[in-house]
């Protein structure tokens, strides 16, 4: 068998569904079938939807797709809400990072002042 074949059966489709999905024809799919050179993006879209990542590099190892939500190898379940805050969080981070920053400065001005006792004057 065809390995395209085997991996459109996998995620559930047949040669009709596919190529709706894919939003060409059911011949095209049967072209890439018989020349066994189905375009790279087809391949990748099919394992993604099998859950097999592996094409993605071995960093990819163990995550899956369950229920719409990524889930990496430690069972944690990421949402795209999640992936879209993540910037914002490292925004955060950066801000107070520097607020911390000025916060230190003022702290070592302020030690300054006081490490030399000022000239009393009788």
């Amino acid at each position: 068998m065809n390995e395209l074949y085997c991996l459109y059966r996998q995620a559930g489709f047949f040669r009709k569904t596919l190529a709706t999905y894919l939003n060409v024809s059911p011949i095209t799919v049967k072209r890439w079938e018989m020349s066994n050179k189905p375009p790279v993006a087809v391949v990748k879209l099919l394992h993604i939807l099998i859950n097999d990542l592996s094409h993605l590099g071995d960093e990819w190892a163990g995550f899956y797709f369950f229920n719409g939500e990524l889930v990496t190898p430690e069972s944690e379940f990421i949402t795209p809400g999640k992936i879209r805050a993540h910037r914002f969080l490292n925004m955060s981070i950066d801000f107070l990072n520097e607020d911390n920053r000025k916060l230190k400065q003022e702290i070592e001005r302020l030690e300054l002042c006081t490490a030399f006792p000022k000239r009393v004057t009788f």
